[in-house]
């Protein structure tokens, strides 16, 4: 069971495989704890508040798969009304990393999930399936 409610827009859900879009439904990505929206950002920039369900709060994290240019990538945070973006977004150019946090939330344990990771400077960042950064 997964512990975070999670939205995943169709921007994100349907180029995945099916027997991972079955794991995705409705029943099983609407309970627990927590608030999670996995979205492309060329649906979040065009669509704006359309494109995002209406149970979004101060708490909710963000998963933004970066298809656009840099540029317009610099209206997601506006866009998601976030005034400390770094606490609560990812943003990655790595389309698997939906595939990664379906697989994560169908854990016992979400955040054991590895959803991305990087380099700054000498340290390596993981964002958990919980969509924690540590």
């Amino acid at each position: 069971m997964p512990h975070l409610r999670v939205f995943l827009h169709k921007s994100v859900l349907d180029p995945l495989p099916a027997h991972l879009k079955a794991a995705t439904s409705a029943d099983s990505t609407n309970r627990g704890s927590g608030t999670a929206v996995v979205i492309a950002a060329s649906a979040l920039v065009s669509e704006e508040a359309a494109a995002l369900p209406d149970w979004i709060d101060s708490e909710t994290r963000y998963l933004v798969i970066a298809d656009v240019p840099e540029p317009v990538m610099l209206r997601v945070p506006s866009v998601l009304r976030l005034h400390k973006p770094h606490l609560r977004l990812h943003v990655t150019r790595d389309p698997a990393a939906v595939v990664r946090f379906v697989v994560a939330q169908a854990r016992n344990l979400p955040w054991e999930g590895i959803v991305d990771a990087y380099l700054w400077d000498d340290r390596l960042v993981t964002v958990l399936g919980d969509l924690s950064i540590r």
